[in-house]
């Protein structure tokens, strides 16, 4: 059975947050229509130090290098990867090289938030109408929104929640204009 949420298609194999699932479509909407080239990308921490990371990451993200990178976050637990958190980083491709931003920016993180422990970056296969596949580390929102909701509002999922204690979603705030009822591409076509 396919889940729809606002007209677009979700894993039906989760149960949602639904303030999350508005929240990060919000989210995904307002960085498509604020940034030239806007670009979305997944990345995994895990989390050493539960009590410092938010004022380290905070405190980065405050350098200019980062002033219009906007986050998605959610702090999540499981058996395999303990307490983590799953990241959603937008950022303009006519400001940062979209091929090599995902790594820099993994990099920055690794330096400068050490209560977060390895941190990854996640890429998708793309399979293209030839036939080959290719790795891609970013989603451009103009051209793949509906991939892009369907693939970060895993972030909004209620599963791995038992043992997180405090705030276990949050990120860069999202303008109401760009929060409620939203159609999508497939349904404008």
């Amino acid at each position: 059975m396919m889940m729809i949420f606002d007209g677009f298609v979700l894993n039906e194999k989760y149960k949602y947050d639904k303030r999350q699932l508005e929240l990060m479509i919000g989210f995904l909407n307002q960085c498509k229509h604020t940034m030239k080239d806007a670009r979305v990308f997944f990345m995994c921490a895990s989390l050493v130090d539960e009590r410092t990371w938010a004022r380290q990451w905070n405190d980065m993200l405050r350098l200019k290098a980062f002033d219009d990178v906007r986050i998605r976050w959610t702090k999540e637990y499981s058996q395999t990867k303990g307490l983590h958190l799953q990241f959603v980083v937008a950022f303009d491709g006519r400001k940062h090289n979209h091929n090599s931003f995902p790594d820099y920016f993994r990099k920055s993180v690794s330096r400068a938030v050490p209560a977060l422990g390895s941190v990854q970056v996640f890429a998708r296969t793309v399979t293209f109408d030839d036939g080959n596949n290719k790795r891609l580390y970013t989603h451009q929102l103009t051209d793949e929104f509906n991939d892009a909701v369907y693939r970060y509002c895993y972030n909004c999922k209620l599963d791995q929640k038992e043992g997180v204690k405090g705030r276990s979603f949050g990120g860069t705030s999202v303008d109401r204009r760009y929060l409620g009822v939203f159609r999508s591409e497939a349904d404008e076509a």
